[in-house]
């Protein structure tokens, strides 16, 4: 099935997710081409590794979710949360549908999938997401992690206070480091894993996404990025193509 692209004279919204308001961030003419030519960068392979961590860590925290008790790793750290029972999160879990909000400023339908979310005893809910990584350092701080991180669950919660009454600005990374010192294999990875709480400021993405709809309305591609290697992936195959023409 082939995916809707962006017109400028189509009046419904447009869907973008919280991946590619990171791309326009990341390289505006990635962006266009991705959105309006329907050029996408080249796929990566998928991580299944992660995506069984993943997988794995949301089939225990729902146990805690179901039975309305706090998982061991919210007992460690002393927070007085515990997963929360909606019946809204398994959609919002759901990549490809997700959490979605209309901006009306600009037109675009915001869309995200969320990890989990965790409530307090008021009821106020706090985004978490999950990290699986094999580093040879250790995190600690929030500080630590890459910034695209904290931009996501940013998102997440801007999402989410269009939708609830009551979103805590702190976010939870649950945050897991494969142990690749280990002495030996014997067919498992062993995992650190930590909580990392983040103080999360959603005031940047409106401007984001009025960036994004600058971009889509341009009459004519961006220019290359310097710093993106996908700008100058395609400018070296594009010269390599033209010495044989």
């Amino acid at each position: 099935m082939s995916r809707r692209l962006y017109s400028i004279d189509d009046t419904r919204p447009f869907p973008i997710s919280r991946s590619k308001i990171e791309l326009a961030i990341e390289c505006p003419r990635c962006f266009y081409l991705d959105c309006v030519c329907g050029v996408k960068r080249v796929d990566m392979p998928p991580f299944s590794l992660n995506l069984a961590v993943d997988e794995l860590l949301k089939r225990e925290f729902d146990i805690h979710r179901v039975n309305a008790t706090h998982h061991p790793l919210q007992i460690a750290y002393k927070i007085p949360l515990k997963p929360w029972q909606d019946e809204r999160i398994n959609e919002w879990r759901q990549n490809f549908v997700g959490i979605r909000y209309v901006d009306e400023e600009t037109n675009l339908e915001v869309f995200g999938a969320v990890d989990d979310i965790w409530c307090d005893d008021d009821n106020k809910i706090y985004v978490v997401d999950y990290k699986a990584t094999a580093q040879e350092y250790e995190i600690h701080e929030s500080y630590q992690l890459y910034p695209s991180y904290g931009r996501q669950v940013e998102i997440y919660q801007w999402l989410l206070r269009h939708h609830y009454h009551s979103v805590s600005s702190t976010a939870w990374f649950v945050y897991c480091n494969g142990k690749i010192n280990a002495p030996s294999f014997d067919g498992r990875i062993e995992f650190d894993v930590k909580l990392i709480p983040y103080e999360g400021d959603e005031s940047w993405v409106q401007e984001a996404l009025r960036l994004c709809k600058r971009i889509l309305n341009s009459p004519k591609i961006p220019a290359a990025e310097e710093k993106c290697a996908w700008c100058k992936y395609r400018k070296n195959v594009g010269d390599a193509i033209a010495k044989f023409f």
